[in-house]
């Protein structure tokens, strides 16, 4: 999986920038991921807040979230209910990117990635 990343963020004609803010406890959660991928000229980007049931007080002076307010940016999800989204943002765009004569199709409702390689 590492090996995955290192390609992703090495790619020339790419650049990815995240910013992830924690809840500061131990061991520590996300509560807070925003990424953009920027492709030439092309920018995509998302922002999720992930629920949380503490918040160190540390934290949150650095981020300004409360547990209250994580809850209601959230709708109550956690890192867990957008993981498959966020895979697929990383997984479809480094197979498109370097492998594009596989065609390469999201996952509906399954782990499994779905490749053609009759292209």
């Amino acid at each position: 999986m590492m090996n995955f990343f290192r390609n992703l963020f090495k790619k020339p004609d790419k650049h990815i920038a995240m910013d992830v803010e924690l809840d500061g406890m131990h061991p520590s959660r996300i509560i807070q991921l925003s990424y953009l991928i920027i492709e030439g000229k092309r920018v995509r980007g998302k922002n999720f807040y992930f629920a949380a049931k503490a918040i160190n007080r540390y934290a949150r002076q650095v981020h300004g979230l409360s547990v209250y307010q994580l809850r209601k940016l959230s709708g109550g999800k956690g890192f867990i209910d957008h993981a498959d989204e966020i895979y697929r943002d990383f997984a479809v765009d480094y197979m498109r990117s370097n492998l594009p004569q596989i065609i390469c199709r999201p996952q509906e409702g399954t782990y499994l990635m779905w490749l053609d390689f009759n292209g």
